[in-house]
């Protein structure tokens, strides 16, 4: 495993609010020790997205071209997610086709940057009470094309465990339960789908014992996002500045022989500061996770 953080690590300025773009953001890492990066696309509605524009294809040969120079890789990245009430025929034709669009472009440029596993969100039945059987058949539909594109351009999928109470309107969200995102990756009989970890999202649904999931998940797990909370809100925070109980987690990732990085998601740990400890946070959050990291080898 190596540390790896994602490209929206530093997002904007607290203060001013000003756009810090994916470049400078690899940048900044980098300058704190880190080498592998996820590259965040998820945001498609942000006026900032990279995605949006007829210039896309540009932008990302311009960071993969900021991250050749620095000696950094991309190993995974976050593809664009449906957000509440998680029903994609929630939305309207305009959003369809925006998220289609980001979608597609998404997927390429995981395959421009050389990423290995993209992680997606599933969407969820809300039309008919979240039934589980049908959420299941949902998916296979709407996602079947981006994962043939992906399969095409060499790019694995991970689809990332959920959580049930992001929203008090949703009796439930599907792939909450890492049995049925299993069974929703076996489904497809093939190698490049895979499961997405994320240690603050399976906190949030009181999974109090990680290993017994990890363990369950075993060969399937592709990618993983770090960060911790306390249960209450997704606050993206670096280990333990929450309650996930790394040591147990760490020694089972190297039981199942997890071969992917071990990728922080904690932008909650460095936006959330002023810009002059921005730095300082980084360097911080790097120090934490080489810790981290070495409780794998106990």
């Amino acid at each position: 495993m190596r540390l790896a953080t994602t490209t929206n690590t530093i997002v904007n300025d607290r203060t001013t609010k000003a756009y810090t773009s994916p470049g400078e953001s690899i940048r900044r890492c980098v300058s704190a020790g880190f080498r592998v990066f996820d590259m965040s696309l998820m945001d498609f509605r942000n006026e900032h997205y990279i995605l949006r524009n007829s210039d896309w294809e540009s932008q990302i040969f311009e960071v993969a071209e900021c991250a050749s120079e620095l000696k950094a890789e991309f190993s995974q990245a976050h593809a664009p997610y449906w957000s509440a009430p998680f029903d994609v025929r929630s939305g309207t034709k305009e959003e369809l086709e925006l998220f289609d669009i980001s979608m597609t472009r998404a997927i390429k440029a995981c395959a421009i940057l050389g990423v290995k596993w993209v992680a997606f969100h599933a969407v969820t039945d809300v039309a008919n009470n979240c039934e589980k059987g049908l959420s299941f058949s949902l998916n296979l539909d709407y996602f079947g094309k981006y994962i043939d594109l992906a399969k095409k351009l060499g790019v694995g999928i991970a689809f990332e465990n959920t959580v049930d109470i992001d929203n008090p309107l949703i009796i439930r969200r599907y792939h909450a339960s890492y049995e049925e995102l299993c069974e929703f990756a076996d489904s497809f009989h093939d190698g490049c789908v895979g499961v997405c970890w994320d240690f603050g999202h399976a906190n949030r649904q009181h999974y109090k014992n990680q290993s017994a999931a990890l363990k369950f998940i075993g060969k399937r797990l592709k990618a993983l996002h770090v960060n911790d909370n306390h249960t209450i809100q997704d606050t993206h925070n670096i280990p333990f500045l929450g309650t996930v109980e790394w040591e147990p987690v760490m020694k089972t990732l190297t039981e199942i022989g997890y071969g992917g990085d071990f990728s922080f998601e904690i932008k909650g740990h460095v936006n959330n500061v002023p810009e002059p400890l921005k730095d300082k946070a980084i360097k911080y959050a790097y120090d934490v996770g080489s810790y981290v990291l070495s409780l794998a080898k106990l």
